[in-house]
C-alpha cells in the first residue's frame, strides 16, 4: 500500500520536472513538498478501511473526522501564516500526522470478538 502510493509520489514528482509539465514551474517545484505526505495518508486510509472491514463504524468515523481535521487545520493554519507555501507545507505535515493518527489507533486497539452471524436456535 504504501509502496505503491510512493512510487505514485516518485512518479508525479518526475513527471512535475519533465517537459511533459504544463503548468507553471512553480507547482512543480511544490508537487515534491507535497508528494512526501502521499505514503502516510495512503497507510492512514488503509487504517481506516482496516476499522470499516471489521465493522467498527464508530472507531472508523472517530479517527476519519480527527486525521481531516488535523490536516485541514494545517493547511489552513499554514496558508494563513506564510500563504502558498505554508499551505503546501501545512497539506504535507496535516497528511503525515493524520494518517499516523489512524495508524496508531489501529496498532493500539484490541481486535473486537465477533459476534457470530447466524446464531444456532436451539433444537426441539
Amino acid at each position: 500500500c504504501a509502496l505503491l502510493s510512493g512510487a505514485v509520489a516518485l512518479g508525479a514528482v518526475a513527471l512535475a520536472h519533465s517537459p511533459l509539465w504544463v503548468f507553471d514551474p512553480v507547482a512543480a517545484d511544490w508537487m515534491a513538498v507535497v508528494a512526501i505526505g502521499l505514503p502516510a495518508q495512503s497507510l492512514g486510509s488503509c487504517a481506516i478501511h482496516y476499522l470499516q472491514a471489521r465493522d467498527r463504524m464508530r472507531e472508523k468515523a472517530v479517527v476519519e473526522f480527527v486525521s481531516r481535521l488535523v490536516t485541514v487545520t494545517a493547511v489552513v493554519a499554514g496558508a494563513w501564516v506564510w500563504g502558498f507555501a505554508g499551505c503546501a507545507i501545512g497539506y504535507t505535515i496535516g497528511s503525515v500526522f493524520g494518517g499516523a493518527i489512524a495508524l496508531v489507533r489501529v496498532a493500539v486497539s484490541r481486535p473486537r470478538e465477533a459476534a457470530p452471524r447466524h446464531p444456532r436456535r436451539p433444537g426441539p
